[in-house]
């Protein structure tokens, strides 16, 4: 977990939200795995995590046995505000020492290695690191984030086992009442906090814009492409 924990306190929140996402008005920081201001969106156990620290992180990545390997940020320029996380993530590599490169790609390259490739990195398009973005209408529920599921069999490829993190997130889903969920969220959101099982950068608001003559637009976290009508 050392390597990870040392990413979390690479850059602050505000160079990532402001490269990916320009103007303060479309951005907060955030330390919740589940969404800041969702029911479940509790930052409880980030405390040590608030502020940057780069050279806390350089010993954190000696710690973890970095010794001058090259390392693999997989990203695609198609998307602009991955791509800007990952030109922030990589500057903050480099600050302490570590050699990095980004391996850029089209997007459905990028997503599919990133998905299904669990290639040592450097060997057959293995990596190590990448930056994306996702949607309050699945990461704000322990059920339905699959960052934080800690089972490897079930998450993505790559991703860190923990079987006390696990143990938390079913007890959370099974859990027959809300007064039990939140006591539960508040152990397992301090040992996700504990291994990082991946780096908060931020939250940021998706404007979306239509003109008058169009009518039905729903208000949802991900654009309904149905109910649609033009006047």
């Amino acid at each position: 977990a050392r390597a990870r924990q040392a990413l979390a306190l690479l850059v602050p929140q505000e160079d990532y939200m402001a490269a990916a996402f320009g103007e303060k008005k479309w951005w907060n920081e955030c330390y919740s795995f589940l969404v800041c201001k969702s029911v479940y969106g509790t930052e409880v156990g980030s405390e040590t995590y608030r502020k940057a620290d780069p050279a806390r992180a350089k010993k954190l990545m000696a710690d973890a046995g970095y010794k001058g390997e090259k390392i693999i940020i997989s990203s695609s320029k198609e998307i602009a505000s991955i791509a800007a996380q990952a030109e922030v993530l990589a500057g903050g590599l480099r600050n302490i020492g570590v050699d990095v490169v980004i391996e850029w790609a089209d997007w459905g390259t990028t997503l599919t290695r990133w998905l299904t490739n669990k290639n040592p990195p450097g060997q057959n398009g293995g990596w190590h690191i990448f930056a994306t973005g996702n949607s309050w209408s699945t990461w704000h529920n322990p059920l339905t984030n699959v960052g934080i599921i800690l089972n490897p069999e079930g998450s993505w490829a790559g991703w860190p086992s923990d079987a006390e993190g696990e143990r938390l997130r079913t007890e959370f889903i099974q859990a027959t009442d809300q007064p039990s969920r939140m006591a539960i969220l508040d152990k397992l959101h301090r040992r996700l906090w504990e291994i990082v099982p991946y780096v908060v950068t931020g939250q940021y608001d998706q404007p979306y814009a239509w003109r008058k003559t169009v009518t039905g637009v729903l208000p949802t976290s991900k654009l309904a492409l149905w109910n649609i009508d033009k006047q």
